[in-house]
């Protein structure tokens, strides 16, 4: 996962398979779920992170609904 393109406030954010349009702020996270973890926790919706990220928006439902995995 790398991020190539900048401009000014968004970043690409590359996986295997996609390219999402990430505002800068989140380009640096280590995965498509922390970026929308971390996106929820600044306020933005469900259907605001899709819109703005191109990311599914099943994908980011599923996410927000499945608890993390307690590391113990």
């Amino acid at each position: 996962m790398t991020k190539q393109t900048k401009t000014k406030d968004y970043v690409e954010y590359k996986t295997k398979t996609k390219t999402y349009l990430v505002p800068t702020k989140y380009g640096e996270l280590s995965s498509v779920s922390a970026i929308i973890r971390a996106m929820t926790a600044d306020g933005y919706s469900r259907w605001q992170i899709h819109k703005v990220t191109g990311i599914l928006y099943q994908h980011v439902r599923n996410v927000l609904i499945t608890p993390l995995a307690n590391k113990s």
